[in-house]
């Protein structure tokens, strides 16, 4: 595992998030995203004025990441009249079928989806809330096809 992936798998160990994703479709193959959100916690040192002397403190400090866990094309559109590409090779894009890919995507950062996603955001289609119906999670949906 590379710097960059052991660094992510880390920092989500301590914590749980939610999930951003989108997939999309371009010269017959469909891609998807999958974003990772969560907070890290860290304690500085900050100093407070207390009758007039400077008393150094800890304060609690809550940062939101933002993690890109996978950018991928997971397979191919066969188009009705496509020749070249058959039903049982094209590539399903239900929500069964995004289930899996989470799952595979989490499995890569040790962790397992179904445990460590709070809540999914994503646009308002079928399938996006299909996935949340199925996964059991509350979706934040966006408005973007209209």
């Amino acid at each position: 595992m590379e710097l960059v992936e052991q660094h992510v798998t880390k920092k989500m160990k301590s914590t749980a998030g939610a999930v951003l994703f989108d997939g999309w479709s371009c010269n017959d193959t469909h891609y998807v995203a999958v974003l990772g959100s969560y907070c890290i916690s860290m304690m500085v040192r900050e100093n407070a004025t207390t009758s007039a002397k400077q008393v150094p403190r800890l304060a609690l400090l809550a940062l939101s990441r933002l993690a890109l866990l996978a950018l991928s094309p997971t397979g191919q559109v066969a188009a009705p009249d496509d020749e070249c590409i058959s039903n049982a090779e094209a590539t399903s894009f239900n929500a069964e079928a995004r289930l899996q890919v989470f799952e595979e995507v989490f499995s890569f950062y040790e962790h397992q989806y179904k445990t460590w996603c709070l809540c999914l955001i994503s646009d308002n289609t079928s399938t996006n809330t299909n996935v949340a119906r199925l996964s059991g999670q509350p979706i934040v949906g966006f408005n973007s096809h209209k």
